[in-house]
């Protein structure tokens, strides 16, 4: 009883541990930032070009955002396709380029596979942005 009850708790932190380990993946890629950034501009220019919203409304729009499903499907694909051998690898190889690179960012090519899929994420998340976007000036 007391293996199985060991090897349970080794699965479940070694689960926990990995799960970290993309989060770090996606924070170093700069996920957040950048997807953020990219809808922010997006409701700027919306903003410039509408009429009857006001730019305070945008504003609390751009805050309402819930960008969490995007996040999943990031990492879900991170993790479909990664092992955290990899993810090691990756880290590691970018450790000896750092003095190098200045922006801060990681920097790897993608697996064709990972480029495809994250392509179907982000549109996927553009029509949910949309919605969003249409539900939070209905609800004004």
């Amino acid at each position: 009883m007391k293996t199985i009850t060991l090897v349970i708790t080794l699965l479940i932190t070694s689960t926990i541990l990995s799960q970290d380990k993309y989060d770090l993946f996606m924070q170093k890629m700069g996920v957040e930032n950048e997807v953020e950034t990219f809808v922010n501009n997006y409701i700027d220019k919306l903003a410039a070009n509408s009429n009857g919203v006001s730019t305070a409304k945008w504003q609390i729009i751009k805050f309402k955002i819930d960008y969490s499903a995007n996040y999943i499907a990031i990492k879900a694909v991170l993790q479909k396709n990664y092992t955290i051998a990899e993810v090691d690898d990756i880290f590691a190889a970018n450790d000896m380029v750092s003095p190098i690179n200045d922006t801060g960012k990681l920097i790897y090519k993608p697996k064709h596979q990972v480029r495809d899929e994250m392509y179907k994420v982000s549109r996927t998340f553009g029509k949910l942005v949309n919605v969003q976007i249409k539900k939070l000036i209905e609800e004004s």
